[in-house]
C-alpha cells in the first residue's frame, strides 16, 4: 500500500465503483426502495465497505467460504439499504 502505482490504482477503481454505483442509490432513495436516513453517497460508502471487506476476509481466511457465505452478505446489503 505504500507504493503510489498501487494506491492510484485502487483509489480509481473505488472511485470508478463510486461513480457507477451512485445514480442506482439516488434513484432507489428517490423511488422510496432504499432507505432515505442516509444521503447516497453514505449509503455508496458503506455498500463499498462491505463489498471491499468481502474479498479480503475470502483471502485470508481458508475457512471463509465465498458461496457459503454469500446469502449472508446478500442480507447485510440488504438491511443496510432497506427503506
Amino acid at each position: 500500500m505504500t507504493e503510489p502505482e498501487v494506491v492510484a490504482a485502487l483509489a480509481s477503481d473505488e472511485e470508478s465503483v463510486r461513480r457507477g454505483l451512485l445514480p442506482w442509490v439516488r434513484r432507489a432513495i428517490a423511488s422510496g426502495e432504499v432507505r432515505s436516513d442516509l444521503r447516497a453517497e453514505r449509503v455508496v460508502a458503506w455498500v463499498q465497505a462491505l463489498l471491499g471487506g468481502y474479498p479480503s476476509r475470502l483471502s485470508v481466511d481458508e475457512s471463509f467460504d465465498a458461496v457459503r457465505e454469500r446469502d449472508a452478505l446478500l442480507d447485510a446489503i440488504r438491511r443496510l439499504i432497506r427503506a
